[in-house]
């Protein structure tokens, strides 16, 4: 699947599209892309999505998101998509006139010969353009117009799961389904009930309801509850609006819970490719370095130290013995890194045969931890008997708040004054 962004100077032809948030690829969004497959016809599938990053602005509010871009390319990816463009969403974008959108991006971008669009979609400046504005221009500028049929998008919609919450403030009083009479249930004293031993949802996400409908957050919001009779539990998402009074009082909060347990799982998995090395499965760079600026964040003044390592010559082993046997190295090598440090320390593979290995809160002699290290290599076996290697450890330990790269740097200077030095020992830097 090719990934690019909207502000690439890459340009498609001969292309179907649909466009949206695409926001955990509920059912109608599964609908659009199944029908986006079917009607090709040759032609290259390409989705146009906004991208979730956290500091894109609508209105001069943080755009929240359920998935990250990253999921969502993934989440692509799996249902068969040749190309997904990523938009950027700006002001500027959002002040596109419907005809500059079709013309500009649709067309000369993405060289859209078909659209596929479900009943309600919107587009342009103040969702001036819809369904009705893009049938009238298919002649214009000549492409195929595919809509989901209302009633087929809305039943899509109705496997999701979503029931209609209505909490009254003033009496702490929740309606849930209030839409099914069947399934209608009535929460007196909700908020003291959702905090009880009584209520289903997990210990550590009550609170996230509590501020919810007591106005101090904003949804959507996550939260699990416990399956009665079962080990298993939901995952579902927690959306809601307030209403005023003629007082302009708050009055009552309608939300929406949306079931997206299999969907939560699922991304879930994705998410682990995302962050995992496929060869080691250890945290890679960008997941591990993210990990550890977010634990100096939080931890400041802690005593904290940065190793990095990596396997003496290593071109040798893959020229002797072949590349088989070195991902094997690699592999056996990362197993007994997980072995010889804390549960809580993060590994880390940068690349090649380049480890990282960030060590908490140092309560030990940091002495005795890289001598564990290196002293017990002979435990790791390998198909090649005669296979015989060495690492080499630079370590840099430390109390302020540094940024991983900042730690990195002093860390890696250490590391090669251990390679200038023979290989096969370890060099340790203390800050100054």
């Amino acid at each position: 699947m090719i990934n690019m962004s909207a502000t690439d100077k890459i340009k498609l032809s001969n292309t179907i599209v649909t466009v949206g948030k695409f926001d955990g690829l509920h059912k109608g969004h599964e609908k659009l892309l199944s029908e986006l497959a079917k009607k090709a016809n040759g032609r290259r599938k390409v989705v146009l999505t906004f991208a979730a990053e956290p500091k894109d602005v609508l209105n001069n509010q943080t755009v929240k998101t359920i998935v990250t871009d990253e999921e969502k390319r993934l989440l692509c990816e799996k249902q068969g998509i040749d190309v997904y463009c990523s938009m950027p969403m700006t002001k500027e974008f959002l002040a596109l006139e419907p005809d500059e959108f079709i013309k500009e991006f649709l067309k000369k971008k993405l060289g859209a010969t078909a659209i596929v669009c479900g009943p309600d979609f919107s587009f342009g400046n103040k969702g001036a353009g819809n369904v009705d504005y893009l049938k009238e221009n298919t002649e214009k500028y000549g492409y195929e117009l595919y809509v989901i049929e209302k009633e087929k998008y809305q039943m899509a919609l109705k496997d999701n799961s979503i029931s209609i919450l209505e909490y009254h403030i003033h009496e702490d009083r929740m309606i849930i389904d209030i839409l099914d009479q069947s399934k209608k249930r009535v929460y007196d004293h909700y908020l003291d009930y959702v905090t009880s031993s009584k209520s289903t949802v997990f210990e550590e996400d009550k609170q996230k309801i509590v501020d919810l409908f007591t106005q101090k957050s904003k949804g959507p919001i996550i939260f699990r509850e416990h399956q009665r009779n079962s080990k298993d539990y939901y995952v579902k998402s927690l959306d809601a609006t307030t209403i005023y009074n003629s007082n302009h009082d708050p009055e009552i909060i309608l939300a929406t819970a949306s079931d997206i347990t299999h969907r939560w799982h699922e991304q879930n998995t994705l998410k682990q490719r995302a962050q995992r090395d496929s060869l080691t499965h250890l945290y890679n760079l960008e997941a591990g370095k993210y990990i550890v600026n977010e634990y100096i964040k939080h931890h400041p003044g802690q005593k904290n130290a940065l190793i990095v390592l990596d396997i003496d010559h290593f071109k040798e082993v893959n020229d002797t013995y072949g590349h088989l046997s070195g991902n094997e190295l690699l592999i056996s090598l990362a197993k007994y890194l997980l072995f010889y440090t804390n549960q809580d320390d993060i590994v880390i593979r940068l690349g090649g045969d380049e480890f990282v290995i960030f060590v908490k809160n140092i309560q030990n002699d940091l002495n005795y931890l890289c001598k564990e290290l290196m002293n017990h290599l002979d435990e790791i076996t390998l198909s090649h008997n005669r296979l015989r290697f060495s690492m080499s450890m630079g370590i840099y330990a430390f109390n302020t708040s540094l940024t991983f790269d900042e730690a990195f740097k002093e860390a890696d200077e250490a590391l090669y004054h251990s390679k200038r030095n023979g290989r096969s020992q370890f060099t340790i830097k203390y800050q100054s």
